[in-house]
């Protein structure tokens, strides 16, 4: 949970690598998504809710978003 308080998260779930135009979410964070490495890099954007990354054009991550997100990732 911490890196929800880290870099320009200011405590939002959802991190968008702007590099690559894919969402994560911290809640469910793998090794694989990097997240240390996108912080790092100032490639960081926060979102709130689900919806406003996938309305920019961001992709799911294949590690830590599934298929259903959209359905159970609401506020």
């Amino acid at each position: 949970m911490t890196r929800r308080y880290s870099g320009k998260m200011d405590g939002e779930r959802w991190l968008g690598n702007r590099e690559n135009k894919e969402v994560h979410d911290l809640e469910r964070e793998t090794p694989e998504c990097k997240i240390a490495e996108i912080m790092d890099s100032g490639n960081e954007i926060a979102f709130r809710v689900f919806e406003d990354p996938k309305e920019q054009g961001y992709k799911n991550c294949p590690f830590c978003v599934d298929e259903n997100a959209e359905d159970t990732c609401k506020v």
